[in-house]
């Protein structure tokens, strides 16, 4: 039986400033969801320039990415 991995990740997400870097914790004690720790600087128009920031992040954090490709 393998256990999911909890531990924190970079990530991109979009909303009403467009997309952007989003650090993800996991959230143990409300019953285990993920949720958005902290943002990026960057509000971008396209994924693009979120994915690059986010790469940028988790390397410097020394944290997974997990941005889909």
């Amino acid at each position: 039986m393998s256990k999911e991995d909890h531990s924190d990740f970079i990530g991109i997400t979009s909303g009403m400033s467009g997309y952007f870097a989003v650090h993800m914790t996991w959230n143990e004690e409300f019953g285990g969801f993920w949720e958005p720790w902290d943002t990026g600087f960057g509000r971008y128009p396209t994924d693009k320039g979120a994915k690059n920031e986010a790469r940028q992040w988790a390397n410097d954090e020394e944290i997974r990415l997990e941005i889909g490709d």
